[in-house]
C-alpha cells in the first residue's frame, strides 16, 4: 500500500485544488447580478475545460520529465544484469578450473604409479646386439612410406625378443587418454601449466620405459598423446634412429 501513497496524495491534492478553484470561480461570478444562470454554467464549463487542459499539460510535462529517469533506471538494471552474468561466468570458470586442477592432481598421482621404480625395474635390459639390429633395420628401410601402425608393427616385432611386460597396458593407456582429454579442454595458460607439471614428473628413465612399452605394443594412439603432451622421444638415446622416426611421426603439439 505504501507505494501507492504518493500517487493517491497527488490525486487528492489535484481534486481539492480543482474543487476549490471551482467554488471560488462560482462564488465570484454568482455575486454579479448581470450574469444569468446559463451564462454562469457556461463560464464554469469553460473554466473546467481550461483547468483540464492545464493539468493535462502538466501531466504530459511530468511524463516527459520522467523519461530520462526511466531510461537511466533501465540502463542501471541492464548493467546490473550484465554484471551478474559476468560474475556468474567468472564463478563458473573458477569452478571448472578448480575441478580440472583436482582431476589433474588425481591423475598425476596415477602417473607416479605407472612410472614407479617398481615398474622401471621390471623392464628388461636391451642387449647391444638388439639395439644394433633395430637401428640397422630402420637405417635400411626408414619406413618413410609406411603408416604409423605398420611402422610400429615392424618395430614391435624387432623388440619382441625382449619380452617387455604388458601387465599395465590398460591402466597406462586409459591414464594418458584421460590426461589428453583433460589438458585438451583447458585454456592455453592452464594447458601449458599442466603439461609442464606432467613433464617435470616423468624423468628420462620413466619416459624411456613408457615409450618402449608403447612401441612394443604397437600403440600409435598413446604415442600420439605422448607427442601432444610434450614427452620427449629423444630420451631413447640408445636408439637414435627410432627416436628420430618417432619424433617425426608423433610431433609435439605446439
Amino acid at each position: 500500500m505504501k507505494r501507492w501513497t504518493p500517487g493517491l496524495l497527488a490525486a487528492a491534492f489535484v481534486l481539492l485544488l480543482c474543487s476549490a478553484l471551482a467554488v471560488i470561480f462560482f462564488v465570484s461570478l454568482s455575486g454579479s447580478k448581470d450574469i444569468k444562470a446559463g451564462e454562469l454554467l457556461a463560464d464554469l464549463g469553460s473554466f473546467f475545460g481550461i483547468a483540464s487542459a492545464f493539468f493535462a499539460g502538466l501531466a504530459f510535462a511530468g511524463v516527459c520529465a520522467t523519461i530520462p529517469f526511466l531510461v537511466a533506471q533501465a540502463k542501471s538494471a541492464r548493467d546490473q544484469v550484465e554484471a551478474a552474468i559476468r560474475q556468474a561466468q567468472i564463478a563458473d570458470k573458477t569452478n571448472r578450473d578448480g575441478a580440472r586442477q583436482g582431476l589433474f592432481l588425481a591423475l598425476s598421482q596415477r602417473v607416479g604409479e605407472v612410472i614407479s621404480d617398481l615398474e622401471i625395474g621390471r623392464m628388461p635390459q636391451v642387449p647391444q646386439g638388439l639395439l644394433e639390429s633395430v637401428e640397422m633395420g630402420l637405417r635400411a628401410t626408414g619406413y618413410t612410406n609406411e603408416s604409423d601402425e605398420e611402422f610400429l608393427r615392424q618395430e614391435s616385432h624387432s623388440l619382441r625378443p625382449l619380452g617387455i611386460p604388458h601387465h599395465d597396458r590398460f591402466r597406462r593407456v586409459s591414464l594418458f587418454r584421460g590426461l589428453d582429454r583433460l589438458i585438451g579442454s583447458c585454456d592455453d595458460f592452464q594447458r601449458e601449466m599442466f603439461k609442464d607439471a606432467l613433464k617435470a614428473q616423468i624423468h628420462d628413465q620413466a619416459a624411456r620405459m613408457i615409450i618402449i612399452k608403447s612401441v612394443a605394443e604397437s600403440d600409435a594412439e598413446t604415442l600420439r598423446i605422448y607427442g601432444r603432451l610434450g614427452i620427449n622421444f629423444a630420451v631413447l638415446n640408445e636408439l637414435p634412429q627410432l627416436s628420430a622416426e618417432l619424433t617425426r611421426r608423433f610431433p609435439a603439439d605446439d
